[in-house]
């Protein structure tokens, strides 16, 4: 045993974190120790703080003529018309506080389009963090944006983000299920412009993107408005201000009621050039050559995959707030590159991000606090459909699509799979939501179907809000499920390979089938549902965070990304903030201290057995160089794996490890143009695939260098797995990307992926290789020649090395190209 080990094995260690956070913290999702700063002001249009002592302006904004030119360059008469606000509040960290740099923003409409404008100042322009990026990449950087909750009941707010360099993002605060959305991307403009005195911002929305009801039962409910500004420098600061509109009323001019128009207007002389075109229609040709080999052997084209596909986006707008969408045959391989990376030890499927156009927008009407719709599950689509009517109070949508493959997450309480097969099968869902001033309820449908197997979902979840700071989120799932031999098959890798499920016991790495197999159950319908419910209050000096959910063994939404079932949990969080100066934060403002505790207690459903039962405590500091550390000390009783691969008993059939590990998080900036990041964990893990508790030692550091149009990123991941103090397996993930981007119009990604695993194969329990390589060399250009044309260009070469035969060789060559153009 070493030093380091001794160290983190006596309790002294565990009560002092446990002492210090009774006094302080925040409260976190129950598995992640990832925190997104305070984005916005939490404001409701019902519910402003009392102790704010400032008026919130409820405003109507009146239709002006004319339009800018989106330049960047804040200069046109046009603006004279403009509304203009002062961002003089500072947001994070410490909330209404005054601003310590001037910030003006402008707001006009029309009956197309929402106009803002920004007057960025700034008393060292040369420290402005800015680049040319690729869109959604501007969290770090300066910027400005604007958020709308067109509702006002803070149940989803619209963000539209601009830096100094013309970079966009946008994104959507989906309250309901507490997440941020950055798959979405909205159709609007933006322009910037550097100064001598900071930077200038230019943004045309229009009306279709910003969700605003164009009529409401309730005329004294009134829609948010935040106007804000993103300032790091040796602190990451976020400045703001707000103000409340009023709703459509009869007869009365104002931003909603202009923005929900759909008559034509003479602008200038000419008209205006987006109410005509209703119908938006993107063609686009896909040529891709994709062949695979074994060791030695001869490539071949992947058969499910076809070498040229021609297909399309399309839109057609009823209205601002109606429209129909249709795809066929998206496609994201252009964007796979550098996919989430899976540790050996990780028994759940992998959540990846949607990259594909059409299901983008689909994304950003299904967010819910038991994620039943996740888009990725829709492999390789020949058709889509989706149809969405939204009001801003009252929402409906639908989508559907027919899929040449059938992929679906088989899940268990202690892991899950993914099970792929070329079957085809349809998939669709609807929504419908329904938003007031305090709180939000809707109602969603899910199906998957074929010839030979269904899972359809019905939910019902909403949200309360109480107050700035709390909310109450609840979301109550029914399955109905039937699924074929096939899917059982594919789990234990081969055909009638359960046709006789093998007698007990069946023993962990020399057995045919296991929990993912079972809990497919096959041959008749099966039903189950799923609970879950949260409790949070994150305010300025403390926060607290109660959570449960339960899903029963025969609940399924295959449709979503289900991690677990068969399981009921209780989750808690408890903790304090303070802010203080330190003498590097060079009088800017103030840093951020926060500590808390979580815990977690789960209990398999069926067999009421504990599956875990764990403490952990944080220490964060968020402040000078804009660094964020965060500390903490796990300690857990957790079930990996059962003895018995052939029953899903758990119990004595799962026995209990003692988890006790440090864990780290490390972020900093102290220079514009370099961010360094460190994260890792010490300390005594659980093996799923072994059932051995060893220590793990998991390092994973991060280098994002910045220079003129160049974005240099290198990164690893390394963990050594030690078990009687040798070592069981080594992983060893690295990275290294180059990102050249000198316009808007064309960027070039060079990639580099080395991935590397090794097994002490004397002492693992399954049959696995002693060592495994792969390498991954890929290069993307995406051009945008001249407006409306768009093409993409890639190849990728994957290099594997097997130990068994030991021999490497090159086993996957790509070709990719994609032209569109929209129309």
């Amino acid at each position: 045993m070493n030093r380091f080990q001794q160290f983190c094995r006596p309790p002294w260690l565990w009560l002092f974190f446990c002492f210090f956070l009774l006094f302080d913290g925040r409260a976190l999702g129950a598995d992640s120790m990832e925190m997104e700063p305070e984005i916005d002001a939490g404001i409701s249009a019902e519910s402003v703080p009392e102790s704010v002592e400032m008026k919130v302006e409820t405003i109507t904004i009146t239709a002006v003529s004319g339009k800018p030119v989106i330049d960047g360059h804040v200069d046109e008469k046009f603006w004279d018309q403009a509304r203009s606000f002062d961002i003089g509040i500072e947001l994070f960290p410490e909330r209404l506080k005054p601003a310590g740099v001037k910030t003006e923003a402008l707001v006009a409409a029309t009956k197309t389009h929402l106009y803002v404008a920004f007057i960025a100042h700034d008393p060292n322009p040369e420290k402005i963090r800015s680049a040319l990026r690729e869109r959604d990449a501007t969290k770090y950087d300066d910027y400005v944006s604007i958020i709308i909750d067109p509702s006002g009941a803070m149940a989803r707010k619209f963000e539209f983000r601009v830096n100094p360099d013309g970079t966009l993002s946008d994104l959507i605060q989906d309250t309901i299920s507490d997440r941020y959305i950055y798959d979405w991307d909205a159709e609007w403009t933006g322009k910037a412009q550097r100064t001598d005195f900071g930077y200038t911002v230019e943004m045309a929305i229009p009306a279709s993107s910003l969700h605003v009801p164009d009529r409401d039962l309730d005329k004294n409910s009134r829609g948010l408005v935040i106007l804000k500004r993103c300032y790091p420098r040796n602190l990451f600061q976020l400045l703001g201000t707000f103000f409340f509109f009023k709703r459509p009323i009869e007869g009365v001019d104002n931003v909603a009621g202009i923005l929900s128009s759909l008559e034509t207007e003479e602008q200038d002389g000419e008209k205006d050039n987006f109410l005509p075109d209703k119908l938006s229609v993107t063609p686009h040709y896909i040529y891709y050559f994709n062949e695979e080999r074994g060791i030695g052997g001869h490539f071949e084209q992947v058969k499910d995959q076809d070498e040229n596909s021609l297909g399309f986006d399309a839109e057609y707008q009823f209205s601002t707030s109606t429209s129909l969408s249709a795809t066929i045959n998206p496609n994201y391989t252009d964007v796979e590159a550098d996919i989430a990376r899976q540790s050996i030890n990780n028994p759940f499927s992998v959540f990846q991000p949607e990259k594909r156009q059409f299901f983008r927008s689909v994304t950003e009407y299904y967010s819910s606090l038991i994620p039943v719709v996740y888009t990725r599950n829709i492999v390789n689509p020949r058709l889509g459909l989706s149809f969405v009517a939204d009001s801003g109070v009252n929402a409906f949508s639908a989508f559907a699509s027919d899929d040449r493959q059938t992929q679906v997450i088989i899940p268990d309480n202690l892991g899950s799979d993914t099970t792929e097969l070329l079957d085809s099968s349809y998939s669709g869902a609807f929504r419908y939501r329904q938003t007031h001033a305090n709180r939000a309820s809707d109602i969603t449908g899910t199906l998957r179907v074929n010839d030979i197997y269904h899972n359809a979902t019905l939910n019902y979840s909403g949200l309360l809000n109480f107050g700035p700071d709390d909310a109450f989120r609840y979301h109550l799932s029914y399955s109905d499920s039937k699924y074929p031999k096939k899917f059982a098959e594919d789990m234990c890798g081969e055909a009638g390979c359960v046709d006789e499920i093998p007698e007990d016991p069946c023993p962990l790495g020399d057995c045919s089938v296991n929990a993912q197999v079972l809990r497919v159950d096959y041959g008749d319908r099966f039903d189950g549902h799923a609970v879950q419910a949260r409790y949070k209050h994150d305010g300025p000096k403390s926060l607290y965070w109660l959570g449960y959910e339960q899903s029963s063994p025969g609940y399924r939404a295959d449709l979503g990304y289900l991690k677990g079932i068969d399981k009921r949990a209780l989750y808690y969080a408890y903790g304090k903030k303070w802010y203080l100066k330190t003498p590097l934060d060079d009088g800017q403002g103030n840093s951020r201290i926060r500590s808390y505790i979580l815990g977690k207690y789960m209990r398999s459903y069926e067999y009421d057995d504990l599956l875990e039962n764990s403490v952990s405590a944080w220490l964060e500091f968020r402040g000078t160089y804009q660094s964020i550390f965060r500390v903490g000390y796990r300690y857990q009783e957790r079930a990996v794996n059962r003895v018995d691969q052939a029953t899903l008993d758990t119990g004595d059939n799962a026995p209990l490890f003692d988890e006790r590990y440090v864990q780290w998080f490390f972020e900093t900036s102290p220079r514009r143009d370099w961010k360094f990041h460190f994260d890792g964990r010490l300390g005594d893990v659980a093996d799923a695939t072994n059932m051995v508790l060893g220590y793990m030692v998991e390092l994973k550091p991060r280098l994002i260098y910045r220079v003129g149009p160049l974005e240099l990123t290198a990164g690893g991941e390394f963990r050594d797995y030690l078990l009687d103090d040798e070592t069981l397996y080594t992983e060893q993930f690295l990275s290294f990307s180059v990102l050249f981007k000198n316009s808007q119009r064309f960027s070039h990604r060079f990639l580099y992926l080395d991935n590397l695993t090794k097994r002490d194969s004397g002492r693992w329990i399954s049959d696995e290789l002693e060592r495994e390589l792969e390498r991954v060399f890929e290069y993307t250009l995406i051009c945008e020649p001249v407006e409306s044309w768009k093409v993409l260009f890639g190849f990728k070469g994957g290099y594997d090395h097997e130990s068994d035969i030991d021999e490497g060789d090159f086993t996957d060559r790509e070709l990719y190209f994609k032209i569109e153009k929209s129309l």
